[in-house]
């Protein structure tokens, strides 16, 4: 019999816009099956407020659901993110956790290392300094990277000389692991599979009308912003020479001045002309069932990010649907797309290599039994085992 243990899961950064939310709610829906595997393992959990609004709960764990108050809601500023910590670490103390899962490192990590638990801590890091790349473009961009790296690193020194913290989860990046546990002489880091959750997935009579059923279309999902290098992929677009009629697809919530910034950027893109080439975008967030109609309509998905090193869920999604990928050639993103054939990776400051890119992917075959293997060792089982082991 396993020995007693009280788990915390604690994730006080779900948002609409982006966060991991799919995580949390697949450890919500397998709680009853975790404990029935583990005897002893007890299961809580600690949220931000709009999580109540985010996260289905079943009469199984809403009893076990507890949130922290409205005044720790703002997370900008180291003071207040250590305030929020030791409300945390108070929670636990009252509460007699013996390990907390903490499912966002990243924001916290100086504040880790000024505040002792009682309690043993594993949790994921999802941008750790490794994969940093320093810039040549340029002296200021040579100096901002490298600056950037630095601290990174020092906050990943700082998180892991909190003598609680025992795991610390990298998604989807073995070597980086590898290279990690060298670089602080530790055993810390550990590999975790970047699940890959499946839904139906549904769209309205009204959305399939939009969309011209025999034109090649690209996807850019998730919050619009200049994370997701949309300037560079609207001047690729419109420069790329296509075989057929092409969309580009823009799925997520942005802010106004944005989409008035997009409204003239598109204006001055002249072969984007609503008949051979049309972009569309839908600003706001939409639920997991018209992620995957999106994703299930669309043929090619676009992962070409700036100054983004780390994995991605969507690329496991793109595997999911056995969509092609054209990707940043940085970071994780460059290592996983070849590795497992699943499209073409490209130079995301050059409009020019991304409008190759476009242009190449027409013809690229798709190995499916990669992209299955892909699916297969993502998948939530795997992602959940690794998590939960304490």
């Amino acid at each position: 019999m396993n020995k007693a243990l009280n788990i915390l899961v604690c994730d006080i950064n779900i948002e609409k816009s982006g966060h991991y939310i799919g995580h949390n709610q697949y450890i919500l829906d397998h709680t009853a099956e975790l404990e029935a595997e583990n005897p002893g393992y007890h299961f809580t959990f600690l949220y931000n407020k709009n999580a109540s609004q985010l996260l289905r709960f079943s009469e199984y764990t809403r009893d076990r659901v507890n949130y922290l108050d409205d005044e720790s809601a703002p997370k900008e500023g180291l003071r207040s993110r250590n305030s929020i910590l030791k409300k945390i670490q108070r929670f636990c103390k009252e509460h007699k956790v013996d390990h907390m899962i903490f499912m966002d490192f990243d924001k916290y990590q100086l504040s880790f290392f000024i505040t002792r638990f009682s309690c043993r801590i594993s949790g994921i890091l999802f941008r750790p300094h490794h994969r940093v790349k320093i810039s040549n473009d340029g002296i200021n961009k040579i100096v901002s990277s490298r600056l950037v790296r630095i601290k990174k690193k020092m906050a990943d020194t700082m998180l892991i000389r909190n003598r609680n913290v025992s795991t610390v989860f990298i998604f989807n990046d073995q070597e980086g692991v590898d290279i990690l546990n060298q670089i602080f002489r530790t055993s810390q880091f550990k590999y975790l599979a970047d699940p890959v959750y499946t839904y139906s997935a549904k769209g309205s009579q009204e959305s399939l009308n939009v969309f011209d059923s025999s034109s090649l279309k690209f996807l850019v999902f998730g919050a619009l912003d200049e994370r997701k290098n949309i300037t560079n992929i609207i001047k690729a677009f419109d420069a790329a020479h296509l075989p057929n009629r092409a969309e580009l697809l823009l799925i997520g919530h942005a802010k106004h001045p944005y989409l008035q910034y997009l409204g003239g950027l598109l204006s001055d893109c002249k072969n984007i002309d609503g008949k051979n080439k049309k972009v569309f975008i839908r600003s706001e967030f939409v639920t997991d069932e018209e992620m995957d109609f999106y994703f299930s309509i669309s043929d090619v998905c676009l992962l070409i990010y700036k100054d983004f090193f780390g994995s991605s869920g969507l690329l496991g999604r793109a595997a999911l649907h056995h969509k092609k990928v054209i990707g940043a050639n940085t970071g994780v993103l460059g290592e996983l797309i070849p590795s497992y054939h699943l499209g073409i990776i490209t130079d995301p400051y050059s409009i020019e290599a991304i409008t190759s890119s476009m242009e190449q992917i027409y013809a690229y075959e798709l190995d499916e039994e990669k992209c299955e293997a892909f699916y297969q060792q993502h998948s939530p089982q795997a992602f959940l085992k690794q998590l939960v082991t304490v």
